[in-house]
């Protein structure tokens, strides 16, 4: 994570916790599109997860305060680091891909600080593959202190997939540059962010 600003922890959480986050963010998102009546094929190209989601169950503050996400929160943004998003994603075949962009985007112009101040770990909650959407990390990227450009965003060179089994977690620094593939496969594509 210090060179490349990215790492994945496999089996980061009982297997138990992992089914109750899934499908709480499912149910959440359900009752998005219910409220808003929104139905067939226009569920897999919105943007509308559930956010916010510390203190809406139990579930979201295990997570956030697992210590493996704890350790690795300390590591990367120092001792005392805060709680800012907790947000969930359900990706559906058809939902197009996210382009590539670094989490600082709204907070500081470049160049990033060198000391990192923002760390995401984003939880696989189903088996994630590169045709189902997973996210993509450009590994080193966090040494360049900047956001893409639109050409870097557009040709994705050394973008990475985060292909793994359900109950793992990818974790970078806000300089990472990131996104996620286009979600090809006829399942969903359930996942947790946090920041």
């Amino acid at each position: 994570i210090r060179d490349e600003g990215y790492t994945i922890v496999y089996d980061a959480a009982p297997a138990e916790l992992i089914e109750r986050l899934r499908a709480k963010v499912v149910e959440m998102q359900h009752e998005i599109w219910d409220q808003f009546e929104i139905e067939g094929d226009a569920r897999a190209g919105l943007g509308m997860n559930p956010r916010m989601l510390l203190g809406t169950d139990p579930a979201f503050n295990e997570a956030m305060l697992n210590p493996k996400v704890l350790a690795l929160a300390e590591f990367t943004c120092g001792r005392g680091a805060l709680a800012y998003q907790t947000g969930g994603s359900l990706r559906l075949k058809g939902t197009p891909e996210l382009f590539l962009h670094a989490d600082h985007i709204a907070s500081i112009p470049p160049p990033f600080p060198a000391h990192n101040y923002i760390m995401t770990a984003c939880w696989a909650l189903t088996d994630w593959s590169k045709d189902g959407g997973s996210t993509m990390i450009v590994p080193g990227s966090n040494q360049h202190r900047r956001m893409p450009t639109q050409e870097e965003s557009a040709a994705k060179e050394g973008a990475i997939s985060f292909e793994a089994p359900a109950g793992s977690i990818a974790l970078w620094d806000g300089s990472v540059w990131h996104g996620s593939w286009p979600q090809t496969e006829d399942r969903e594509r359930v996942g947790l962010h946090m920041s």
